[in-house]
């Protein structure tokens, strides 16, 4: 009956400490995970239909932060499972695009952040934008995104707070983002 779960690896730069997602399998009301710094946790490679057997059914708030190579390969597997995802963080690890390709399931997504995801640009951007319409928040702070952000975005017309930061955008389309994101009330550029 477990629907909130917070893993801490609290000996983050000392420990050799890993988690084995599929030992969470069995916790079938969750609603709420977070997992937090375990880069050194084992790659997986979940077969969705026998191993989560509709385990994440009910998740609808993810955070996997500081995951390293254990995100890296199954967070498509989490994506695929989880129809009434809200919330994803997966930011702080090295994932691309091919890795989040699943992001096409979460259309009920409302809040995002990728940031310190160095290799997602505006394509995934695109491919938020296509797949995810409630979205609300979005921080791809230190992603490799271009000033063609306030296009790629531009599916996403219920956004309200932009976070990115740590890039050094030239501004030329910010004249468009009224219009583009009227309901957008949080705008953070550095």
């Amino acid at each position: 009956n477990l629907k909130y779960l917070f893993i801490m690896n609290r000996k983050y730069a000392n420990s050799k400490a890993f988690l084995d997602i599929s030992q969470l399998s069995s916790l079938n009301k969750l609603e709420t995970l977070q997992l937090l710094s375990f880069p050194d946790s084992p790659r997986h490679t979940l077969n969705t239909t026998d191993l989560f057997n509709n385990a994440f059914s009910n998740l609808t708030k993810l955070e996997i932060v500081d995951a390293g190579s254990m995100l890296e390969s199954c967070i498509n597997s989490f994506l695929e499972v989880c129809p009434k995802l809200v919330h994803l963080n997966v930011k702080n690890n090295l994932l691309q695009q091919t890795q989040l390709e699943n992001i096409r399931m979460c259309s009920n997504l409302e809040y995002l952040a990728v940031s310190n995801n160095y290799e997602l640009g505006d394509a995934f951007l695109r491919l938020v934008s296509e797949s995810c319409p409630k979205l609300k928040f979005i921080d791809f702070s230190n992603c490799w995104v271009t000033d063609g952000f306030v296009f790629a975005l531009s599916g996403c017309r219920e956004i309200e707070s932009v976070v990115a930061e740590g890039r050094d955008f030239t501004g030329l389309y910010f004249h468009r983002i009224p219009t583009m994101f009227p309901k957008l009330s949080h705008f953070v550029v550095k």
